[in-house]
């Protein structure tokens, strides 16, 4: 509840709350290599080590479909609720399997519902089965959801700006599996391919990602 409060008072949005608590355990697992931001900052930063080194990007800097990256360059790829804003994104998945190291990990955050955000535009909202199909090249998929019916039907009457703190509060502790406001998967890429081996680093990333999630992955 405290870090829901922090960020209520920062004037950050509220409905992503949940989903970082849930991917906090996991990110504070990742101690060492290199990291890189699509779509701009996040939160989940915050909760990486000092020494993984961040790369932060924007659009159109660097496009999603099209990086610009060598193959395998990355350890951990992360993007903040920007997937919906791509015009293609099966393309822009595909291209971060391609500069992710094997092993690597991929955090990838979007929405089921949002009213129209256009920056600059804005495409397409997002379901758990659209995600596994997105991300099916990877390994250890694992797809969750932050939803609340109320919190929704608060959004669409006043907006979500002006729902009470109190309110805010009791929605984030809901978790409507049925009506889901923000969507997240974690996968890594495969740490095997044809036989080649990874380094040392990246094989210990993939068995802490796999160990953290246990029968949870898909």
């Amino acid at each position: 509840m405290l870090l829901w409060l922090v960020f209520i008072n920062n004037n950050m949005s509220w409905v992503r709350n949940t989903m970082y608590e849930r991917l906090k355990p996991l990110v504070e697992t990742y101690q060492e290599g290199n990291a890189l931001l699509l779509g701009g900052p996040s939160q989940i930063t915050n909760y990486l080590s000092k020494d993984i080194k961040i790369t932060v990007t924007n659009y159109p800097e660097v496009d999603m479909e099209c990086t610009g990256y060598d193959n395998e360059t990355w350890d951990y790829v992360i993007t903040d609720q920007c997937l919906e804003h791509v015009k293609h994104p099966w393309i822009a998945v595909k291209e971060m399997y391609r500069i992710l190291k094997r092993g690597g990990t991929v955090i990838c955050t979007t929405c089921s519902y949002n009213p129209l955000h256009s920056v600059p535009i804005d495409c397409y909202r997002f379901f758990p089965d659209g995600m596994k199909a997105l991300f099916e090249e990877f390994s250890n998929v694992k797809v969750d959801t932050w939803g609340s019916k109320e919190a929704i039907i608060d959004d669409i009457n006043i907006g979500r700006n002006r729902v009470s703190e109190e309110n805010q509060i009791k929605y984030l502790e809901q978790d409507d599996k049925v009506f889901p406001w923000v969507i997240w998967v974690v996968a890594t890429k495969k740490a095997i391919i044809h036989n080649k081996t990874i380094s040392k680093s990246s094989l210990k990333r993939h068995k802490k990602t796999k160990a953290f999630w246990g029968p949870k992955y898909s």
